[in-house]
């Protein structure tokens, strides 16, 4: 088990080795925050959907087919006691109620999962964790955007389908039932691309963490409650689904990593766009983050502890 923790922990310590670049980019003022947002566009529109795609590029099997559909039920159970869970214990009605909630309910599943699925489970890791990053980007696109705007009006099922993420899925899962294989002159360039997915959103999130006050986050009992939610609840009530039903070793572990991340960098462009306190916000997605060097690993180990025992 301490071995396992080990291995987990060095891959950690590598996304926060390129957070910590990002950071002294942030400090030393070579990066800024537009370049800092289209970096986040630039991942979120381009990035993602390939990954994706290249992930899909695999022969037909049934049990991998099964699996991601296992996957995708399950994300939207967890999402719901997420809501459940968001919505009982962070009840305070103020302005920052829907931040907190909102960071309690949805996690950095592609930024900060991704990497960890591709270093512990390979190509099938980013193929499994997409099922959930399909369900996230669906409710981010209409619950998230009730949740943050408190007006039903703003709901848009057509930006819950038609947004990169989930077309990334859709387009992906086509070519993959239909078994068509990408020339090498189209899926190699989108193959370097993909291969951004692990420095870019580290560099993004090590900024945000260059720019903001921790303190005052830190000083907030709800904040606490919220990580303590995002970071052990959440992750450890997937862990007990996943083992109660008896999913397979390979989905327990892509359904727990994408579940045990930190608070959604989400959150914060969310923020800014329905103008809400976005410091505030980006000083709950920096916090998580910190902490999730610790609990990510320990979440995780104690996944294939279980699993192997």
């Amino acid at each position: 088990m301490f071995s396992s923790f080990l291995t987990i922990g060095q891959q950690v310590l590598i996304l926060f080795l390129l957070i910590g670049v990002g950071f002294a980019l942030g400090k030393l003022h070579v990066m800024d925050a537009q370049f800092s947002r289209s970096l986040s566009n630039l991942v979120l529109t381009l990035v993602v959907p390939c990954i994706t795609i290249v992930s899909f590029q695999r022969p037909l099997e049934q049990e991998s087919l099964s699996q991601f559909g296992t996957i995708m039920a399950i994300s939207v159970v967890v999402h719901a006691l997420n809501m459940l869970l968001a919505h009982g214990i962070l009840r305070k009605k103020d302005e920052l109620q829907p931040l907190l909630q909102f960071s309690v309910v949805f996690s950095n599943c592609a930024f900060m999962a991704y990497p960890l699925l591709t270093a512990l489970l390979g190509a099938s890791g980013v193929f499994l964790g997409s099922a959930y990053v399909a369900v996230f980007n669906v409710l981010t696109w209409t619950y998230g955007v009730v949740l943050m705007t408190g007006d039903r009006r703003q709901l848009s099922i057509k930006k819950a389908v038609l947004n990169p993420g989930v077309l990334g899925v859709v387009i992906g899962l086509a070519l993959y039932l239909l078994q068509i294989s990408l020339p090498t002159v189209i899926l190699s360039p989108m193959q370097y691309i993909s291969n951004l997915n692990t420095p870019l959103p580290m560099l993004i999130v090590g900024y945000q963490l260059s720019q903001v006050d921790l303190r005052h986050t830190l000083r907030s009992v709800r904040c606490w409650l919220s990580m303590v939610l995002r970071l052990v609840v959440v992750p450890l009530l997937t862990l007990g689904i996943c083992l109660l039903i008896g999913t397979a070793p390979s989905v327990t572990l892509a359904v727990v990593i994408t579940s045990s991340a930190p608070a959604a960098a989400a959150l914060s462009m969310y923020a800014a766009r329905f103008g809400k306190d976005t410091e505030f916000a980006s000083s709950i997605v920096s916090t998580h983050t910190l902490f999730s060097a610790l609990t990510m690993p320990l979440i995780v180990t104690l996944a294939q502890y279980l699993l192997h025992n």
